[in-house]
């Protein structure tokens, strides 16, 4: 009935018998103007009835994730897609079908309310959030914010549900268990724990698609500044946990892949950025005619409304420097380059495009986590864990040694 009155109410008038229904429409009975309202209101829903069913609906339902079933196999073999570009794709889906489900009112629906993060900086906060959502994915939750995200409202949201949503499910289904909390101190967040789902492709894709999903900018902070490569150099504070790298070798490992003769626009993004321009000018000599011209480029004035707190903005911005980098320079030591190298190669592969990363240091929190080669994974790379301690050693003498537990070679690692 629905769709013959969605038919008739588009149809042109001489397609009716115009005069019956004037006949019908006029009737005594159908002059009290109740009568009227009723009959256009009955037919009013079937009409949006009609609608949803035709054009909505068919936009609302796509599949639950099965979590417990890795990537179907593709023409690719070996179970994997075709490309490391599919992949990605492949892996931003899953993630995103996991968070944003059908209905986060459905029954049995279960939620892991992530805590807000002041303990540290943003970098730290991010590692967080991401073993959270290892534990949301492994025991088949939907991760929702807590009351709000300190340092991070430039990000999309992370679901469609809510806290609230959580708080209604518990309410009404009185099970304790349809919502847990994910606190400091979950073992999860140190890295070494992977979602099931992604177990098959390695601790590295999912150390880069953990933070790429969670740090997503709402807009384009950065725009397109043509054939630049990025920088990023921690100073500050980070001499507690790491040694201090001379700027000249992260330009002597930047140099390395590029091109003889050519003169590239570096864009520095750093926490002391004067210091360390300066510092580069007076240190860098080149023996092959690479000719760097080292930029510090600043948030633009004003606010956004992406931006409620007082360093969202340059956040924002410094994380689109490193993004937009080809390639990108920097040491896996601080966690704001881990997260700004993992934007720049979600990316990359999400555009379809190859791209380099330069690490002059290729540890994490100084030598416990190492990245080292691995051809067997999809980008070549992969985390190792249990590396002998070198907290605050000198780099210079670590990286001049050839072997040993403080041995610390750059590594150069490519895709496409």
């Amino acid at each position: 009935l629905s769709q013959v009155i969605l038919f008739f109410s588009a149809a042109e008038p001489s397609m009716l018998c115009t005069s019956a229904v004037d006949r019908i429409w006029n009737s005594d009975q159908l002059q009290i103007w109740p009568t009227r309202v009723f009959i256009l209101s009955v037919m009013s829903a079937f009409l949006c009835l009609s609608l949803w069913q035709v054009w909505l609906l068919p936009l609302r339902t796509f599949p639950r994730q099965n979590h417990s079933q890795p990537f179907p196999p593709s023409a690719g073999g070996a179970g994997l897609p075709n490309s490391v570009y599919d992949l990605h794709r492949e892996t931003m889906q899953t993630l995103r079908r996991h968070q944003f489900p059908p209905s986060c009112h459905a029954p049995g629906q279960r939620f892991l309310v992530a805590d807000d993060y002041t303990r540290a900086g943003f970098g730290s906060a991010m590692w967080f959030w991401r073993g959270c959502l290892v534990l949301a994915l492994n025991e088949n939750r939907v991760m929702v914010a807590s009351e709000k995200r300190t340092r991070a409202a430039f990000m999309e949201h992370w679901s469609s549900c809510t806290k609230c949503d959580a708080e209604r499910a518990a309410e009404s289904s009185q099970d304790p268990l349809v919502i847990k909390r994910c606190e400091w101190g979950t073992p999860a967040w140190t890295g070494q724990t992977l979602p099931e789902v992604f177990k098959h492709l390695g601790h590295f894709w999912w150390f880069v698609h953990g933070f790429a999903f969670l740090a997503q900018p709402r807009a384009t902070f950065v725009k397109d500044l043509g054939e630049v490569a990025s920088l990023h150099v921690r100073r500050g504070d980070k001499v507690r946990e790491a040694a201090i790298i001379p700027v000249r070798f992260y330009l002597a490992d930047l140099e390395a892949a590029l091109p003889n003769f050519t003169t590239r626009t570096v864009l520095l993004v750093s926490d002391e950025p004067e210091n360390v321009k300066a510092e580069a000018e007076q240190s860098f000599v080149s023996n092959r005619n690479v000719t760097f011209d080292i930029n510090i480029t600043k948030a633009p004035e004003g606010r956004s409304r992406y931006w409620s707190e007082t360093d969202d903005h340059d956040i924002a911005h410094d994380l689109g420097l490193l993004q937009v980098g080809e390639p990108i320079a920097l040491s896996l030591t601080t966690n704001f380059g881990q997260v700004g190298m993992s934007l720049k190669i979600a990316a990359d592969l999400r555009s379809r495009r190859p791209g380099t990363v330069v690490l002059t240091n290729p540890t994490i929190f100084s030598s416990n986590y190492r990245l080292v080669r691995n051809a067997s994974t999809p980008l070549g790379v992969e985390l190792t864990f249990g590396n002998p301690e070198c907290h605050n050693d000198d780099y210079a003498s670590m990286r001049a040694s050839e072997e040993g537990p403080c041995c610390n070679k750059p590594l150069t690692f490519a895709w496409g």
